[in-house]
């Protein structure tokens, strides 16, 4: 016999943080005895499932069913559900976290070798100045990159 509903007793908070900060977003729920073990806590990001494979600062702690996001960046921001189920019924709690501040990316050896060929080459132009501002306008980390000769130096 069903006799509580399930629902949400410790709800996560809506938070404002700044970039690298640590968050944790609590969500507690109870259900009817006869249902506890088959509660599961599930959190959707943006109204999706979040995929925590694809995550490498999000995680779902097992021990308090929360969700933690370490070192939160500005692409972290958005809506936050935590959604209590059982095979009876469910119940969810929505909140926003927003990452305020500059991100900074972090470049690997690759990023740093070849733009520093590029940035060689066009230091041995006459229009090195040119060629500075150039690579440091048009040219991000996260593209690739072609050794290119702008001059004869």
């Amino acid at each position: 016999m069903y006799i509580e509903k399930t629902s949400i007793v410790v709800p996560p908070s809506n938070q404002t943080v700044t970039v690298g900060s640590d968050v944790t977003l609590y969500c507690t729920a109870i259900t009817d005895p006869l249902e506890q073990h088959r509660l599961k806590i599930t959190w959707l990001f943006n109204d999706d499932v979040i995929e925590f494979a694809l995550y490498t600062n999000v995680a779902q702690d097992p021990s308090d069913n929360s969700l933690k996001i370490i070192q939160a960046q500005i692409d972290n921001t958005g809506s936050y559900t935590c959604n209590a189920s059982t095979e009876l019924d469910w119940d969810a709690v929505t909140v926003q976290l927003t990452v305020s501040g500059v991100t900074f990316y972090m470049l690997t050896i690759t990023d740093l070798l070849i733009p520093m060929r590029r940035m060689h080459i066009c230091f041995t132009d006459v229009f090195s100045v040119f060629c500075f501002m150039f690579f440091f306008v048009f040219f991000r980390p996260s593209q690739k990159y072609q050794t290119t000769v702008l001059g004869n130096g």
